[in-house]
């Protein structure tokens, strides 16, 4: 049942306070709100409008359902997305901040970046390329808003898909240039490796999801524009823990690497 623009204004409302005083909230689909697809990216675009009126762009997309085993889990089959300003991204070596989110945990991921605004689906894997700037090595920062590991796809996508922080790498790769399924990222803390993958992760291919999230995009009505980040989605699987103190990096084989410092 689709719901009226008031009960979604009300939702994204509460969604996005949680987020400003970061504080848990309930599920929608724990308080009754069933919640379509299509609802729980109205309710995400409310939020990013509110950014907006704060004086916030939008800087990245980050993707979640990226292999075929979640995307099966979930009924769904294409990439989800969550959207990220530019006050949610830190410089490669900077600081995350703890007490700016609830449990903030990290990811390694390949980001492309677009050299141009994107319509209508992308026809040719060729295309898509043309239309990359370049790749990078990133970290994401998933933080969700609900106090549970549950993974409900309408609860996330309205909850922003958990997108909470970004960090790119500093060297920058044509498209060309990158190792797409080959590459390997490794997430170390302190030194010490935590968790591993290569871009053969997401559906064998980084550019695949890319290609499938702009035509999710486009179904609902949204531009992709040019110099928009696109975190292509957790290549080890795991999101990873985090304590003040440490230091986060992200190796790429080819694609150098990245690093973020936790403080509490």
């Amino acid at each position: 049942m689709a719901h009226s623009p008031d009960t979604l204004s009300a939702l994204a409302t509460e969604l996005f306070a949680a987020r400003e005083s970061r504080r848990y909230n309930p599920r929608p689909s724990h308080s009754g709100v069933s919640l379509s697809v299509d609802d729980a990216y109205a309710v995400q675009a409310i939020q990013l409008e509110k950014f907006t009126a704060l004086g916030q762009r939008m800087a990245a997309i980050k993707l979640g359902l990226t292999d075929e085993a979640q995307q099966r889990r979930a009924g769904w089959f294409a990439p989800s997305f969550g959207t990220l300003t530019d006050r949610m991204m830190i410089s490669s070596g900077g600081v995350l901040s703890l007490s700016a989110g609830l449990r903030p945990r990290v990811e390694p991921e390949i980001v492309v970046t677009l050299g141009r605004e994107i319509t209508k689906p992308t026809e040719s894997r060729e295309e898509l390329l043309a239309a990359i700037a370049d790749v990078r090595v990133g970290i994401e920062i998933v933080d969700p808003r609900y106090d549970d590991s549950e993974f409900i796809l309408t609860d996330a996508i309205a909850d922003n898909a958990s997108a909470h922080a970004g960090v790119l790498g500093t060297k920058a790769f044509t498209a060309d240039a990158a190792e797409w399924s080959t590459e390997e990222l490794v997430l170390s803390i302190d030194g010490v490796d935590q968790v591993s993958g290569t871009g053969a992760a997401l559906m064998g291919d980084p550019l695949s999801v890319v290609a499938d999230v702009i035509a999710e995009r486009v179904r609902l009505g949204l531009v992709t524009p040019a110099g928009l980040a696109i975190f292509t989605g957790n290549v080890s699987g795991k999101a990873v823990n985090v304590a003040a103190g440490q230091t986060v990096v992200v190796r790429g084989s080819t694609l150098g690497e990245v690093s973020v410092r936790v403080e509490a």
